[in-house]
């Protein structure tokens, strides 16, 4: 959504995943100069992701997610 009178924000983000299981991304967020990190670790039913990012006037804040998923048929990583 477009604001009036607002610069226009984006966002920039490169992700890795490698060893078929873990992930890793960073990233940038164009208005304010906001650079968030990220990592995660698949399984086959579970999916856990570990984040902070950090505002220039708020400082760090940090994120975590964890989520049940069932297999996916065309999911080949061993339990």
């Amino acid at each position: 959504i477009r604001r009036e009178n607002l610069p226009l924000q984006m966002a920039a983000l490169l992700q890795y995943r490698f060893a078929g299981r873990f992930n890793a991304r960073a990233g940038l967020i164009t208005n304010n100069a906001q650079p968030f990190f990220g990592a995660g670790w698949k399984s086959k039913y579970f999916r856990l992701e570990i984040a902070v990012s950090h505002h220039p006037a708020l400082g760090s804040s940090p994120g975590i997610l964890f989520i049940h998923q069932q297999p996916d048929d065309n999911d080949n990583i061993a339990e």
